[in-house]
């Protein structure tokens, strides 16, 4: 293979990023030739379609489960809104029995003149 020549014209800050990686083995022409070859002949990238596939597969199974989680989540977000409601109606309703309980419990005069077992007993006075 012959070897021709050009000359080209280049930006100051390209030439000192060429003259830089220049070593004894590689001066600036096979710096130039490489950066050349690798333009106009880019390295492929050998793709192994069965890893793709199974990537693919993969990525799609870690799909599934987080959707399967975000569904869990929307039902425990559902589950504790029902049990927040529900908590607000017992409040509700024993705001509502407190007083009615209060009313129930034998006054200190009763719990003197009577003993334990006769509190719930009916008597006639």
């Amino acid at each position: 293979m012959t070897n021709k020549q050009f000359s080209v014209r280049l930006p100051e800050e390209l030439w000192e990023q060429i003259d830089k990686h220049k070593t004894d083995k590689f001066n600036q022409t096979h710096i130039a030739i490489a950066a050349l070859r690798m333009y106009f002949n880019p390295p492929e990238i050998q793709c192994n379609a069965d890893e793709i596939q199974g990537l693919t597969d993969e990525i799609q199974k870690q799909k599934d489960v987080i959707q399967g989680n975000v569904g869990l989540l929307d039902e425990k977000d559902k589950r504790i809104k029902d049990l927040q409601n529900q908590v607000g109606f017992l409040q509700h309703e024993f705001g509502k029995l407190d007083p009615l309980l209060n009313a129930l419990i034998p006054s200190k005069q009763e719990i003197q003149k009577k003993k334990w077992w006769q509190f719930w007993k009916k008597t006639e006075e």
